[in-house]
């Protein structure tokens, strides 16, 4: 009950914090808005360019080669080999990263080494390209 009225409660604190101090509420919200617009805008041509680039990367098979190329190194390891095209994926792409660890849980099961290995990989890792894109 009470993790419900947290939201409510903020934004009433916030309306209340306004009314003390005699700020425009709906003035300030559109500016914010208005700005946040603006920088969503000019951050559009790097992120088509990183989905581009995310989508050529895979589709050209250059994810798998890659993945081939590493799997002896990592397999001494002991990081499981289907998990490599994921793990090269997910940095950059979230969406590519779901599409992957789906196909893979379409091959494994997910309670196996590899299905908990992608499970992590997809829970702890962020798209760093795209944060620093941001």
């Amino acid at each position: 009950m009470t993790g419900e009225l947290i939201v409510p409660l903020i934004i009433a604190a916030i309306l209340l914090w306004g009314a003390v101090k005699r700020v425009n509420i709906a003035g300030e919200f559109a500016k914010g808005a208005e700005e946040n617009l603006r920088t969503a805008v000019s951050l559009l041509p790097m992120l088509i360019l990183l989905m581009t680039a995310v989508g050529m990367f895979t589709a050209s098979g250059a994810a798998e080669l890659l993945a081939k190329a590493l799997s002896p190194l990592l397999g001494a390891l002991g990081f499981p080999e289907e998990c490599l095209p994921l793990a090269l994926i997910r940095p950059v792409s979230g969406s590519g990263a779901l599409a992957a660890v789906e196909s893979l849980f379409g091959e494994i099961s997910p309670d196996s080494f590899q299905g908990r290995t992608a499970s992590v990989l997809m829970s702890s890792t962020e798209t760093t390209f795209y944060a620093i894109t941001v």
